[in-house]
């Protein structure tokens, strides 16, 4: 059987003149027309301004399936985005708001600042002064917002909102529900830290998300599979083989490896 190993580091930086610059293991250094400098080097992403901004330049990092990025804002704030993300922010953040717009997975450490932090995604925004929460936001399945640290606000593009505290997250269901409950944080944030943290998850939503960090496509040959239920913890950086032969031992499962498509079957 063939090995399927972890992502690693792998973004493409859209700079706000319209280069595409492909981030990997090679260090660089770019100057933006406004005199920003963006630096790259040992995995981290970072913006730094010593000239005061006159026009609002974007950058655009996107992250491949089997990727992530660690990027580290004008104003300190620091970002870690998983596998297939998309962030949308300003060179340099001017006075007033800072304001970025994502999509996908991705951890946020905001700095502390007078002007409020807004993360704007397809379901609502999140606003927030100086704390760290997580977002899954991928277009299509439902919208979680975890909160670790600090205060945040949460309000739909209808209008509704939440207030989420320490150990809170807003849901938003694909139809535009909106709910908060209470969770534990690590479940939903570990990825960042290296672990990827699974309580009553069916095989079909553990399988999404695997399929994202690996790069891969998983075939059910038997539709009842995707409904088991796995409680656990997996390496993010150990091969998928590692889970799949847990599953083997666990839940009597089978599976194959063509290239990069996982089939599995009783």
């Amino acid at each position: 059987r063939s090995v399927i190993p972890a992502g690693g580091k792998s973004a493409i930086l859209k700079l706000a003149d319209g280069r595409a610059v492909k981030i990997g293991q090679k260090p660089m250094n770019i100057r933006e027309e406004d005199g920003s400098v963006v630096t790259y080097e040992e995995g981290q992403l970072s913006y730094s301004s010593d000239t005061l901004v006159l026009k609002e330049l974007f950058n655009e990092l996107e992250v491949p399936v089997g990727g992530e990025c660690f990027v580290r804002l004008d104003d300190g704030t620091e970002v870690w985005l998983n596998a297939g993300s998309r962030l949308k922010y300003p060179v340099a953040f001017r006075k007033g708001e800072r304001k970025v717009f994502f999509t996908g997975e991705a951890f946020f450490k905001v700095k502390k600042d007078s002007r409020p932090f807004i993360v704007s995604m397809s379901s609502g925004d999140v606003t927030v002064l100086g704390t760290s929460f997580g977002i899954s936001a991928y277009p299509g399945e439902t919208d979680y917002t975890t909160l670790v640290s600090g205060k945040v606000s949460f309000q739909t593009k209808s209008n509704k909102k939440v207030i989420l505290y320490p150990g809170e997250q807003a849901v938003v269901q694909p139809s535009g529900i909106l709910e908060k409950r209470k969770v534990d944080v690590e479940e939903y944030v570990g990825w960042k830290d290296g672990l990827f943290v699974f309580k009553d998850k069916t095989l079909s939503e553990i399988m999404t998300v695997l399929g994202r960090w690996y790069g891969v496509d998983v075939i059910f040959q038997d539709e009842t599979l995707k409904k088991l239920e796995y409680t656990g913890s997996l390496e993010r950086y150990d091969s998928i083989n590692i889970f799949l032969q847990l599953l083997e031992r666990l839940k009597e499962i089978r599976y194959e490896i063509k290239e990069n498509t996982i089939v599995l079957f009783r």
